[in-house]
């Protein structure tokens, strides 16, 4: 399950992370980072690291387009992400098994936060704030608020 018990912000990407373990004097912690896709980079990946700071382990863990921002979802893990089709959020769980998405604009957004049972994601090209529902592991569109 994961925690929310940590997130930090670096420039343009999110770090999410929750301890794994602790033992002694040893803590672990796993970070779930979003990309922009492109020169080598192919969507979200974790790291473990301990509590010096030494990366233990890079792994790949969803391949999507331009997931530049993350955030916890319940138990799960959303991302603002492109689609063939379109721009929209993808929600999965911790092993990148996908829980659902949604196409509901042109452009990415930038930002996603969750409160309660919905997701807020901003559009800074837009000037759109959008609400979505996350209720029953499903999405739904809810409503787009433009400056």
């Amino acid at each position: 399950m994961l925690e929310k018990n940590n997130i930090q912000s670096y420039k343009n990407i999110k770090v999410q992370k929750k301890l794994l373990y602790k033992g002694g004097d040893k803590l672990s912690y796993k970070a779930y980072v979003g990309t922009y896709t492109g020169n080598g980079s192919e969507g979200v990946y974790t790291f473990s690291y301990d509590n010096k700071k030494y990366i233990k382990s890079k792994n790949y863990l969803q391949k999507v387009s331009n997931p530049k921002y993350l955030c916890f979802v319940e138990n799960y893990i959303a991302a603002v992400v492109d689609f063939d089709t379109g721009s929209g959020v993808i929600v999965y769980d911790e092993e990148a098994n996908i829980v659902d998405t949604l196409v509901y604009e042109d452009g990415t957004s930038c930002y996603i936060c969750y409160e309660d049972e919905y997701i807020y994601t901003v559009n800074y090209h837009e000037g759109t704030l959008s609400v979505l529902r996350f209720k029953d592991s499903k999405l739904s569109f809810v409503k787009k608020i433009k400056k």
